[in-house]
């Protein structure tokens, strides 16, 4: 990787850390995919306005802890961020739980 490469690499992640900080709000959210009903854990900025929105995608442990940080990370940084909960509120402590949920899913 060029220098020039790694610099913009690491200024994405560097970046939103220098940035102000904002307090959130989250809930759980339910929304339609095709015919079933998916829960979601959403994270927003408790600021008024318009903000960008993002996708969080669980590993495959499910929607764990970490991965709800994550998204209150996100909406620390302005964004608005769903982590749908893909596996319907299982998580898996064991990597052949997680295997065993992931192989659930959906090939497509």
């Amino acid at each position: 990787m060029s220098r020039i490469g790694l610099l913009v690499c690491l200024g994405l992640f560097v970046a939103p850390l220098c940035g102000a900080q904002t307090s959130v709000r989250t809930d759980t959210v339910h929304f339609q995919s095709g015919p079933e009903t998916v829960p979601g854990y959403l994270a927003m900025p408790d600021s008024p306005g318009r903000h960008p929105a993002l996708v969080v995608i669980q590993e495959w442990w499910g929607l764990n802890d970490w991965v709800k940080e994550q998204a209150r990370e996100f909406a620390r940084q302005g964004y608005v961020a769903l982590a749908p909960d893909l596996y319907h509120g299982k998580v898996a402590t064991n990597p052949e739980d997680a295997h065993e949920l992931s192989r659930g899913m959906p090939r497509d």
